[in-house]
């Protein structure tokens, strides 16, 4: 009978174990998806410091340069602002336009090759 309570005994103890190693799992599992979905959120949000950061030094530089540089200066107003110079004119091509005389201008280019 000794050997019979000690298998016994045996039984119930891995029966407990698997009781409380599955249980840990049922708890577990959840915490281990939230920790995984906050990891990927943090990354992201490291990823989007990171282009923030890069957007900062841009406009840093392009302020200093505002700052500091004439040329800066007249490019923006060129470009921003479709300023020109007294006496200048200005030609505005539509985009179709413009992809013609590319189209031109490479066609050109290859004649002149051969």
């Amino acid at each position: 009978m000794g050997d019979n309570s000690r298998f016994i005994k045996t039984i119930l103890g891995v029966i407990a174990v698997l009781v409380v190693v599955g249980l840990a799992a049922y708890w577990l599992y959840p915490l281990k998806k939230g920790i995984s979905a906050k990891q990927e959120k943090l990354q992201q949000t490291k990823e989007e410091l990171h282009n923030l950061r890069k957007e900062q030094n841009r406009r840093q530089t392009q302020n200093h340069a505002l700052k500091t540089s004439p040329g800066a200066i007249e490019k923006v107003a060129r470009e921003e602002f479709k300023m020109v110079r007294k006496n200048e004119s200005v030609i505005y091509y539509s985009n179709d336009a413009e992809q013609k005389w590319q189209d031109r201008r490479e066609a050109e280019k290859k004649l002149n090759d051969q």
